[in-house]
């Protein structure tokens, strides 16, 4: 079949160019015949017929009988080798594995899904594209065994990332060998943590991003790319710890092209001065995600994963030793669709809490483990402050350390001062957002209200504060509860308060003889407190404009309830 065309000639003579008007048919060979070519002398010149055959994009469908490549039931159409290949985010049932040789033209990995890379060479002939999203990046799991390989031209690889915002300073680390600000997506400031200074310093436009190793940037663009050859082997990175300075804190990143488990690092048994945690910025959530492999409970985070392209915190314990992290690809796995993995079961008794601000929420947890000592100890983990406005930061005391997590062993009762830090005044609430206990009761007691709280999983103790750190005000009480019934119940309240020029009043359904009210400023001081005698409707005062919290306690001194009033 023959295809029409265009021609046309350059300026010198020397180059043709065909122009076909008709579409032609992909993975389909055509040949171009000249019949004659002559020159001004008419000296005709015999030329070879060229050859050329077209690409065909194949799509990976998942329907065959197994996983494997080379199964021309998962290919639409059937497979091509040496055509270009796409492999699609769509749930598919299973995603293709890589066991012997293949080659491929073009290559692109939609974001969320995975190609497993575990035997044979892939070769690349043209360009290796990882796609990436708000919520995921795809991957590219190669296990980095013996005969495992991939061969292809570094500058045409492009492993994508998504900036949710381009307003907000990222922690990033290149899954490539030979990234620089170059080849980055153009030009962005780009930093590296220096622990002996406690400093940020640029990197120069010809730095190589290092493998294993954290950055600090910010952009413009909603989306940057890693181009050089994959990391695909062992890595090893250098801890330091230096007193006065940076002490343990040290940025490292993820170094592969899909994410990590950390829990598959064995980084103990690598290095005995390096803490089995890690810290995670959260960018939208400004605030630091952690996870502790003592406890396995995760904070602002879901469990132990830590996705593609992404940097993080890990501390050395002490200066005398030397210190390192090594990154082992057989701990990758596939990046999940939300920022980390869903959560992997804990087995630790523990309660989490979350201090809220409008949306932004920050976690902590109190752990109830038989040998965890009241002192510090393998269990506890440190608080990372990111100390923005906004974000309530939640915290207690273990000796000197403020920690994230508190483990304690738990006989009967015990109190533990909460500690909260505020950058800015408001109004926020402290939420219990998971009970992981079978037999633990607890109680949130606000000192400065003279108030008492039972906590269960979605209650919230809402109160305003003044801007700085507090541990003062208030403390949780945990109980060990002898049956699996819980005997402490939350009254509910059945109250309404509204507001008639300055003066607050309040209306119960039923009278409430002896119930106590208290009427609090936001910060935190009581203007007014007294008891309802036998009304079910009164005033509790006239105040100036302002946001007011109003609160009831019981005859028992429980917590009744509470309502924030506004006085316009």
């Amino acid at each position: 079949t023959t295809v029409s065309t265009g021609i046309s000639v350059s300026e010198d003579g020397r180059v043709f160019t065909l122009s076909p008007t008709d579409d032609l048919s992909e993975n389909t060979s055509y040949s171009v015949e000249f019949s004659e070519l002559s020159d001004a002398q008419f000296n005709v010149a015999t030329i070879p017929a060229h050859t050329f055959s077209t690409d065909r994009l194949n799509e990976w469908t998942g329907l065959g009988a197994t996983d494997n490549w080379s199964d021309a039931g998962n290919w639409s159409g059937g497979y091509a080798a040496g055509k270009s290949v796409i492999i699609p985010s769509n749930s598919l049932g299973n995603y293709p594995v890589i066991s012997s040789d293949v080659e491929v033209n073009n290559l692109t990995i939609d974001a969320g899904a995975v190609l497993t890379h575990n035997g044979g060479v892939l070769t690349v002939l043209g360009e290796f594209i990882l796609k990436s999203s708000v919520d995921v990046n795809a991957s590219y799991i190669n296990s980095g065994a013996e005969g495992v390989d991939i061969v292809v031209d570094g500058d045409k690889v492009r492993v994508e990332q998504v900036i949710n915002d381009v307003y907000m300073t990222y922690l990033i680390s290149s899954p490539t060998k030979g990234t620089t600000k170059a080849n980055f997506g153009g030009y962005f400031p780009l930093y590296l943590y220096d622990n002996t200074t406690d400093t940020w310093p640029a990197v120069t436009s010809s730095h190589q991003m290092q493998a294993g190793v954290g950055y600090r940037m910010w952009t413009d663009n909603d989306i940057v790319f890693f181009s050089g050859e994959f990391n695909t082997g062992r890595v090893q990175v250098p801890l330091t710890y230096t007193n006065g300075k940076g002490y343990g804190w040290n940025l490292v990143g993820n170094p592969y092209s899909a994410s990590i488990d950390w829990t598959q690092l064995n980084v103990i048994e690598n290095s005995q001065n390096i803490e089995d945690n890690f810290w995670v910025w959260m960018p939208t959530q400004r605030a630091y995600g952690a996870y502790s492999a003592s406890t396995t409970i995760p904070l602002n985070i879901e469990s132990s994963i830590i996705p593609s392209n992404h940097a993080f915190l890990v501390k050395v314990v002490s200066p005398e030793e030397p210190a390192f992290i090594n990154f082992d690809p057989a701990a990758q796995v596939a990046n999940s669709r939300n920022y980390l993995k869903s959560a992997k079961a804990s087995a630790t008794s523990y309660v989490k809490f979350a201090g809220v601000s409008g949306k932004v929420r920050d976690e902590m947890a109190v752990a109830f483990i038989d040998d965890a000592s009241m002192g510090l100890d393998k269990y506890d983990m440190e608080k990372r402050f990111a100390n923005q406005n906004h974000v309530l930061e939640l915290f207690t005391n273990v000796g000197d350390m403020q920690a994230a997590i508190n483990a304690v062993p738990l006989d009967g009762n015990y109190e533990v001062a909460l500690g909260y830090n505020a950058m800015v005044a408001g109004d926020f609430s402290i939420e219990m957002v998971k009970d992981n206990t079978e037999n633990v009761s607890c109680i949130l007691v606000d000192k400065s209200l003279e108030i008492e709280q039972v906590l269960r999983p979605g209650d919230r103790y809402e109160f305003s504060a003044a801007k700085g750190k507090n541990i003062t005000r208030f403390a949780l009480k945990f109980s060990k509860i002898v049956t699996s019934d819980r005997d402490i119940e939350r009254p509910v309240a059945d109250f309404s308060c509204h507001v008639l020029d300055s003066e607050i009043f309040v209306d119960f359904d039923n009278a409430h003889d002896g119930v106590r009210f208290q009427v609090a400023d936001v910060q935190g001081r009581i203007l007014k407190q007294g008891s309802i005698l036998d009304s079910s409707k009164f005033s509790v005062g006239a105040y100036e404009q302002g946001v007011y919290v109003l609160t009831f306690i019981d005859l028992n001194g429980q917590w009744y309830g509470s309502q924030k009033v506004v006085v316009y």
